[in-house]
């Protein structure tokens, strides 16, 4: 099943079923589903501050990842671009929240207004990784932030999330997953 890794397949506490299987969910990440994450308020790369609170009423899939410097962020949100629309359509934006400073993601999306084009997908940085610390998404053994992407439905909580050394590269599918978690 893309994106529940293997080891939800384990026997633990809990179950939790899905349609035709039983999952059984460790008790861990049980604390992390339905949960309301903290707030989040960042700049982007005009330095206009984001925040959680603008989505307030609307559900959101927000993307953390490492920076331009990680090739698999890269492809993650290469991955995702050509499917913003379709979320709008389902009316689910995307937030991408980057380790990369301000200055890096003004050079990056500068040049592409400048040609005219312009990443559909909204980036806000948290070079200093108090947003990750927050949101657990940050190894403390290595002092550094790890891949996420969290579903939130329209009261703020936390529907569905994947997050560890990879980012999550199937949009089709939480697409459609999101779409039946939030009854779209």
């Amino acid at each position: 099943l893309p994106g529940v890794p293997a080891h939800f397949f384990a026997e633990s506490e809990k179950n939790v079923t899905s349609d035709s299987f039983v999952l059984n969910w460790p008790s861990e990440f049980l604390q992390q589903i339905r949960r309301t994450p903290p707030p989040l308020s960042l700049p982007n790369w005009e330095e206009k501050k984001i925040s959680l609170s603008d989505y307030r009423g609307s559900p959101l899939l927000i993307i953390f990842f490492l920076g331009g410097g990680c090739l698999h962020c890269v492809e993650q949100l290469t991955a995702f671009g050509p499917w913003a629309e379709r979320y709008e359509e389902a009316g689910i934006p995307i937030l991408a929240v980057s380790a990369d400073p301000v200055s890096i993601l003004t050079e990056t999306l500068s040049g592409e207004t400048a040609t005219g084009t312009t990443y559909p997908i909204p980036i806000v940085s948290d070079e200093a990784l108090e947003s990750f610390q927050e949101w657990g998404v940050y190894d403390d053994f290595d002092g550094s932030a790890i891949h996420a992407t969290f579903l939130l439905d329209a009261a703020g909580d936390t529907r569905w999330m994947e997050k560890g050394n990879a980012p999550y590269m199937h949009p089709d599918y939480l697409l459609y997953e999101a779409k039946r978690l939030l009854g779209r």
